[in-house]
């Protein structure tokens, strides 16, 4: 019986989007700083050394994904990223700040409705990658919260 592709469609779709939000932020750490700043939930001193590594971490899992290779590995950590994501901009909204997303660089909006479900919609993404690869490598389904 063949797996249905969906799985592994989603998977190529978030890996582009890691990629070209990582290439489209990779030249620009200071800017990437201060967005990660204005978010007021890293100490300053730490926004730097994220600013400089995000970006790298985003096209690494997006071409493993892409490519194929370590898509469970990558998947976890998309899922990681999205939820990080996800939960720092909610976090932000609901102390009343309005930062740039930080989501495409120089692209990147001021954080809002769009943008939370864009987050959403990402880690979303990396679910279906996640239990899709968990399942295709045979591993079992994990605990149920019910």
């Amino acid at each position: 019986m063949t797996r249905p592709p969906m799985p592994r469609l989603v998977a190529g779709a978030l890996g582009l989007t890691l990629v070209a939000a990582g290439v489209l932020k990779a030249g620009r750490p200071l800017d990437l700083g201060r967005v990660i700043e204005a978010y007021r939930i890293l100490p300053a001193l730490a926004a730097p050394a994220v600013a400089a590594v995000l970006p790298w971490i985003e096209v690494a899992c997006g071409a493993l994904l892409v490519g194929g290779k370590l898509r469970l590995g990558a998947a976890a950590v998309a899922a990681a990223l999205g939820l990080a994501f996800l939960s720092s901009g909610l976090a932000a909204l609901a102390r009343g700040l309005h930062p740039l997303c930080g989501c495409f660089g120089k692209y990147s909006v001021e954080i809002g409705a769009a943008t939370i479900a864009i987050e959403a919609a990402l880690l979303a993404a990396a679910a279906v990658t996640l239990v899709g690869e968990w399942r295709r490598a045979g591993a079992p389904p994990p605990p149920s919260s019910h």
